[in-house]
């Protein structure tokens, strides 16, 4: 699996080696990578390439997500984390797992920075702040 992350320099040099006429003579996988990366949002971007499809235990997706396997498996339950029975045992995508794990990872953020307000409003609002 490779991580790239591309900053708008570099996205102005991409823009220099494939100008709009020449792109479309890109194979098709790599046509998809341009596209995404010249995206106004590309300066954080990041790509996950993967050409196997990497199939997760219950335990192995808490290792990654850093939760216990009793909360996947309620996630699981709740429909939140998409999953597949091979016989009797649950199995996870390895994509999904990443996915949901940048949700959470936003979902921490925002409620973080709301605390962050809450918190500087208390302050000011009692005068803490001297």
């Amino acid at each position: 699996m490779a991580q790239i992350q591309i900053t708008r320099k570099e996205k102005a040099e991409l823009e220099k080696v494939f100008p709009e006429n020449k792109k479309k003579q890109l194979p098709e996988a790599f046509q998809k990578i341009y596209d995404f990366l010249m995206k106004d949002r590309a300066h954080d971007s990041e790509i996950i390439i993967d050409d196997e499809e990497e199939v997760l235990s219950p335990n192995e997706a808490a290792s990654l997500l850093h939760i216990s396997r009793p909360i996947v498996m309620n996630l699981i339950r709740q429909g939140k984390l998409a999953s597949y029975m091979v016989n009797t045992h649950y199995r996870l995508k390895k994509l999904d797992i990443l996915e949901y794990k940048k949700t959470l990872e936003g979902q921490r953020k925002e409620s973080f920075s709301k605390l962050n307000q809450s918190l500087n409003k208390l302050v000011n609002e009692e005068g803490w702040d001297d």
